[in-house]
């Protein structure tokens, strides 16, 4: 049985706040935000990998006229909000899409701020691989 001396106490305490939750700092990174575990991995590849046996399920109760369970199933497998498909996904597809009515004015928002964020992660990719290239030439490394 592991016992937890002065240092163990103090740290534990200093590591939380008010409401007794441990905090975040250099010490404690915490799990990143929308990180998931090895479980939840797991489960959700087993989930996808049964979506075709629910779309069978599906058309069966659907052929019976089982109407309830046929909503069931789907409310719980398609996504809670609407899947727009787009020609593209650049500036001017969404701008054709929302002036066609095949988008709606929030869905254009949304979708040109997930874009927005893809294209700064590329933009940081890019950086890091010229920091990476510039700090070997620095060190004098070959590539």
């Amino acid at each position: 049985m592991k016992t937890m001396d002065n240092s163990d106490a103090s740290r534990s305490l200093t590591d939380r706040d008010n409401k007794g939750r441990f905090t975040s700092g250099p010490g404690n990174p915490g799990r990143p935000v929308g990180a998931k575990s090895k479980i939840i991995k797991g489960a959700l590849s087993d989930l996808r990998a049964m979506t075709p046996d629910a779309i069978d399920v599906v058309r069966t109760a659907i052929d019976k006229g089982d109407v309830k369970t046929a909503t069931w199933l789907l409310e719980r497998v398609l996504p809670a909000q609407r899947v727009v498909e787009l020609d593209g996904a650049g500036v001017e597809d969404i701008i054709n899409a929302l002036t066609a009515g095949e988008i709606s004015p929030t869905e254009a928002k949304t979708i040109a701020h997930s874009i927005g964020h893809l294209k700064n992660i590329s933009d940081l990719d890019e950086l890091r691989s010229e920091v990476e290239g510039l700090t070997r030439l620095l060190r004098g490394d070959e590539q």
